[in-house]
């Protein structure tokens, strides 16, 4: 599923000649006919009946956005037996790796952060006595290269622009009217801007 996931990421409905819609619809009925066959094997995720204790959660949750939020990890929780009180770390685990083995979503990553991030403010209702979950999150370090290994030349060039933003001569005909402060020539160097300065 992730490698014909990762394939259909790159297909644009429009530029195949069909609405989002319909793309859509071709996805889900894939999913299904494979389940039909049983090269996948049906869980409790196809469950489409909550059990009593989601269905009394659901009727305490207000908002929208919790009760579509929390659908898909609602049934999968119900057709394995799982009850909201005992949601914790390694249910969400496994209901993102069903997600991710037993269907077709786009950003099952995406999924996962909004499903904890819904469940903890609804864990916030002393009331609804739910555990908090961890938020996950799938950024990784900003990559940065080492000012040593990048072209002479272009390290040349950073000191001309930082020296000319600076006003280092004040006369020359294309000198900023304001020089820079030094914090922000020291942030340039460290950090350059993702628009030209």
């Amino acid at each position: 599923m992730d490698a014909i996931r990762s394939g259909l990421r790159g297909i644009s409905p429009v530029a195949v000649g069909m609405t989002e819609k319909r793309f859509a619809n071709i996805r889900s009925d894939f999913v299904a006919a494979v389940k039909t066959t049983g090269l996948m094997p049906a869980s409790g995720a196809v469950k489409k009946t909550l059990s009593s204790g989601w269905a009394k959660l659901f009727e305490r949750l207000l908002g929208r956005r919790a009760h579509i939020g929390l659908a898909r990890l609602a049934r999968f929780a119900s057709g394995e037996g799982i009850e909201p009180s005992e949601v914790n770390d390694e249910v969400i685990h496994r209901f993102i790796v069903a997600v991710r083995e037993r269907s077709l979503h786009r950003r099952p990553n995406t999924l996962h952060r909004q499903v904890t991030q819904i469940w903890n403010e609804a864990a916030r209702d002393p009331a609804l006595k739910l555990q908090p979950v961890t938020v996950v999150s799938f950024r990784g370090p900003p990559k940065r290269i080492d000012w040593a290994l990048l072209p002479a030349r272009f390290r040349q060039d950073v000191d001309n622009h930082l020296a000319w933003a600076g006003g280092a001569d004040p006369f020359a005909a294309d000198a900023r009217s304001r020089a820079l402060a030094p914090r922000s020539l020291r942030l340039r160097r460290a950090m350059p801007p993702s628009r030209p300065w």
